[in-house]
């Protein structure tokens, strides 16, 4: 019998991943940092432990904390960070992803695909405003209480907050999404990773264009921060979120790499208002482009369903030989689903179909009824339903069975009749076959009636008949005999 591990055995690989990520996002944050002041841009470990926490199950957060903490005070500690300063540090960042993690996940659900658009938004309020926002109070008052920097409480506090919400909104999504592509990764096909890799070493040319080779100064054009727009309006449209998150990183990197080198459009200022043009620029740029992507999802996953809601209606219909029917009653135009489509003698015409022109190939008998139930239904009811006939010179006349109901406008005009048809023609001609055998039936009753009595009256008249024959034979047979006897009687006479 094999001994089961403790829950927190088997969340360790996780756990020790994010915690690396968490030290190789702190190297890349001072990699990242404008000198000669130390102004982080963009800090990645925060939003390393966030998207953590939201790929995690709840029951392995604390292995996950405790990994971090390790990572955590090794990168401090490399940094020459005192232990309550660390401590602090530790504290804040935590909160920060916590907010974050508990927020989005009550609100988006367990995970968010940012696929919708409620999703990008419940994730950009509460993991990058939301989280931020609150422990930049908590990091700005631990910064004071320990007397680290020169920096003033509020000067802290918005370092920290536009940092960690650049980080949160560029990050973040790129490592949850990979997360839950990577099994998939190997049915992607080929021309979408040619497409993709064009696409980045477009994006990537442009940016290093407009964030790299741009000397400061007059001569710089602050036009060309709109150059990488089509490139991430391209990757939102064909790839999705993860496209769109991927080209925004991208434009973050370069964007920052080209400022810490002072080049670009953004080192026109101080650090603090530089690194604050950055984050505010990528910010403004990431919400569009994600709610693009998102907003895009939505629409290709209703039209999916659309199809396979219109796939199954037909099939049902198909099946039930059921077709449906539209007409617009200002326009008098008319459309039928060719399944069950009434009016075979319009097919070969280009014409509209309209309600007159129906009428004309409906049945003369029937063409009456249909118009009043038409009138009836328009003007009353709301509701059509009539059976009439239609003229087919090739396979006879057709039976159907048309429902329907009136749409009204905001007036209370009638716009629309929309409804179904029955071909119930089999039905009829199975109604006219049994109406004839019961025909058929009665005339038998009637023939085998007329039987039965004839049978009854021939014996009530043979009885009477056979009894008078039986007399009649009986008294001949008497004469016959008193005649003999009469005759023997006179012979006998005359003898003598």
């Amino acid at each position: 019998m094999t001994e089961r591990r403790p829950r927190w055995v088997s969340s360790l690989p996780s756990a020790l991943l994010v915690a690396l990520g968490y030290y190789l996002g702190a190297q890349i944050g001072f990699a990242l940092t404008l000198q000669p002041t130390p102004v982080s841009t963009l800090w990645p470990p925060n939003a390393i432990l966030l998207a953590g926490l939201l790929l995690t199950p709840l029951r392995s957060w604390g292995v996950v904390l405790l990994a971090v903490f390790a990572a955590h005070v090794v990168v401090q500690v490399q940094g020459g960070v005192p232990t309550p300063m660390l401590l602090c540090w530790f504290v804040s960042n935590c909160t920060e992803a916590l907010i974050g993690a508990v927020a989005v996940r009550r609100l988006a659900g367990e995970r968010p695909a940012f696929s919708r658009f409620s999703q990008v938004v419940v994730f950009l309020v509460c993991a990058g405003f939301l989280g931020p926002f609150l422990s930049s109070f908590l990091d700005a008052a631990f910064v004071a209480l320990n007397q680290w920097g020169q920096a003033g409480y509020w000067s802290v506090w918005r370092t920290r907050f536009f940092s960690n919400v650049l980080a949160a909104l560029t990050l973040v999504p790129v490592i949850v999404i990979l997360a839950e592509r990577l099994p998939r990764v190997r049915l992607v096909p080929r021309r979408r990773w040619l497409e993709a890799a064009a696409g980045s070493l477009a994006l990537l040319a442009i940016c290093w264009v407009v964030f790299v080779l741009q000397k400061p100064g007059p001569g710089t054009s602050p036009a060309l921060l709109y150059a990488p727009l089509p490139i991430l309006v391209w990757a939102a449209v064909r790839f999705g979120p993860l496209g769109a998150s991927t080209s925004v990183l991208v434009c973050a990197m370069v964007a920052i790499w080209g400022a810490t080198r002072g080049q670009g459009p953004f080192v026109a200022q101080s650090p603090q208002e530089n690194a604050l043009a950055i984050q505010l620029f990528l910010i403004v740029t990431w919400i569009p482009v994600m709610s693009l992507a998102a907003v895009i999802q939505e629409r290709a996953r209703a039209e999916e369903h659309a199809r396979s809601s219109e796939e199954q209606l037909r099939l049902a219909l198909d099946a039930a030989r059921l077709g449906r029917w539209d007409w617009e009653i200002p326009w008098d135009r008319a459309a039928w689903s060719s399944e069950t489509r009434p009016v075979p003698a319009v097919e070969p015409d280009d014409a509209p179909l309209t309600f007159e022109r129906f009428r004309d190939v409906v049945h003369p008998d029937d063409r009456q009824m249909v118009w009043r139930a038409a009138i009836e239904a328009i003007e009353h009811s709301g509701v059509f339903e009539v059976e009439f006939r239609t003229a087919d010179r090739a396979h006879g006349d057709r039976w159907l069975l048309s429902k329907g109901k009136v749409l009204y406008d905001d007036a209370g005009r009638a716009a629309r009749m929309v409804g179904i048809n029955v071909d119930i023609t089999e039905r009829k001609r199975s109604d006219l076959r049994i109406r004839e055998q019961q025909r058929t039936l009665v005339h038998l009753e009637r023939q085998s009636l007329a039987g039965e009595l004839s049978v009854a009256l021939a014996h009530e008249i043979n009885q009477p008949l056979a009894a008078i024959l039986a007399n009649a034979r009986a008294a001949r047979r008497f004469l016959g005999h008193d005649l003999l006897r009469a005759r023997r009687t006179a012979r006998n006479e005359g003898d003598v």
